[in-house]
């Protein structure tokens, strides 16, 4: 379509012109110049008439085949859109199908290995229970054994321990006879005599001499009547501290007390086993328990070697037992025990607080 715009303006315009002139010769004749100085605005009126139907005529054009090419986009995008979709549809199924198919071969792969270790960590378990048991077996006939050697073995020095206190008694019986034969025999034989019997000097002397024979032997039956009583009180004392006895009062009671220790390699913990205590049953339990807090209270740093004298006496007393046993005991594993228990000895040194 076509418009018409008008615009109205006003222009100033100012300046000047000078103009000459001349006229003929007279009175007054003669030539100048005039100057005329001027300003005036002037409006201005401009009126612009624009036709736009061939600009009109081309838009409508172009907007016509913007149309059109926006349809082909549409159409063209619609079918890429489909063909992507349909694209990617199959895409992701075969993915989808491959990684199923992957981890189907990857999970039968790991249950045949698995099943194969497992067969395999099943034969090996039941052959370590055969292997197990037989141990068990063999290690409860050599317990057995071992307890009715130590039986036989305890028992032997239950019956000479008994000999040795019937022997350490019996002398003491043998001498207090002895004293009262030599001491009171001689008097009741030869003390009931007259002196008119004395014939002569000789016989007298001689009875003295007897008499301070009899009384130097009568010194040393009596050190030695000393010594035996104080052997007997101290068998009797041995006997006392020995026995289950009822204390009248409170007191305190120091027991020896041999512990082990057993390190579990598999769970990394520690257990400590100590003697049974035979004095008293009622405080097994509690000797257990404070030489388990004790051992496990020690440090380390705590634990000292024995010098060089005393580490050589216990090795030689130990050496002494173990050798003895060998030679005692009637096993048929006595050298391996033997030499398991030297190993033993040798890998652990001895050690004191």
């Amino acid at each position: 379509m076509s418009y018409t715009r008008s615009y109205s303006r006003s222009v100033t315009v100012s300046g000047s012109k000078t103009a000459s002139y001349s006229y003929p010769a007279s009175e007054h004749g003669g030539n100048g110049s005039v100057t005329i100085h001027y300003t005036e605005t002037v409006p201005i009126n401009v009126n612009i008439t624009l036709d736009t139907d061939p600009f009109d005529r081309s838009v409508e054009n172009a907007e016509n085949h913007v149309d059109q090419l926006t349809g082909a986009v549409v159409a063209m995008n619609s079918a890429q859109c489909a063909s992507i979709h349909q694209s990617g549809k199959k895409i992701s199924d075969s993915i989808a199908n491959g990684f199923f198919r992957l981890i189907n071969s990857e999970l039968t792969t790991q249950l045949s290995e698995n099943k194969s270790q497992l067969e395999s960590r099943i034969s090996l378990i039941l052959e370590l229970a055969k292997d197990i048991t037989s141990k068990h077996t063999r290690m409860a006939a050599d317990m057995n054994r071992l307890k009715k050697h130590y039986a036989d073995v305890f028992n032997g020095l239950d019956e000479d321990c008994k000999k040795r206190v019937l022997a350490i008694d019996k002398p003491s019986f043998i001498l207090s006879r002895a004293r009262s034969k030599l001491i009171n025999e001689p008097y009741l034989k030869y003390g009931a005599f007259s002196l008119h019997e004395t014939a002569d000097t000789t016989s007298f002397n001689n009875l003295s001499t007897i008499a301070r024979l009899r009384n130097q032997v009568s010194k040393v039956i009596n050190v030695m009547t000393y010594s035996a009583m104080k052997t007997q009180q101290c068998m009797k004392n041995i006997e006392a501290f020995s026995k289950n006895v009822n204390a009248g009062k409170d007191c305190v009671l120091f027991l020896p007390v041999v512990f082990t220790q057993q390190k579990n390699l598999s769970e990394g913990d520690q257990k400590f086993f100590s003697s049974e205590c035979s004095i008293l049953d009622s405080a097994a339990d509690i000797v257990k328990q404070n030489v388990n807090g004790f051992v496990t209270s020690v440090h380390a740093e705590t634990w000292k070697n024995f010098d060089d004298f005393e580490g050589k006496m216990i090795e030689q007393s130990f050496y002494s037992i173990a050798d003895n046993e060998l030679e005692t005991s009637s096993s048929a594993d006595k050298q391996r025990v033997y030499d398991q228990i030297i190993a033993m000895w040798k890998s652990n040194p001895i050690k004191t607080l």
